[in-house]
């Protein structure tokens, strides 16, 4: 049976995927920051736009095997999802962001790991 793609070729485009993680990054923690800076709204643009950028990180993740940052990123959407489904006063939203903050810096943790 032939390859779909030779592995040099798929291991390419993994290192180039990884490449752009970093940006994926510096946006889901730009968009972080201007959400905890934000008043409280169950229709925050801030977070709906985290969840997004978590949610076609961990499906990029999958799709160039990199299981363990697809792992990260997942657990990061469903988190941002299930506080977006709630309005979150004062208190419960800086518990919510050290949470989320938390989950973003596994993220980068994770993906230094591939950077060595």
């Amino acid at each position: 049976m032939k390859e779909l793609m030779p592995a040099d070729d798929f291991v390419s485009l993994r290192s180039a995927f990884l490449t752009r993680v970093e940006l994926r990054l510096q946006c889901m923690n730009s968009q972080y920051e201007e959400w905890i800076g934000s008043p409280s709204s169950r229709e925050s643009i801030p977070l709906r736009d985290l969840y997004y950028e978590a949610h076609k990180l961990s499906g990029a993740a999958s799709c160039y095997q990199v299981h363990d940052l697809a792992i990260a990123a997942q657990q990061l959407e469903e988190f941002v999802y299930s506080i977006s489904q709630v309005m979150l006063l004062a208190p419960e939203k800086a518990h919510k962001a050290d949470e989320v903050r938390r989950q973003l810096d596994s993220i980068d943790s994770v993906y230094r790991n591939y950077q060595r």
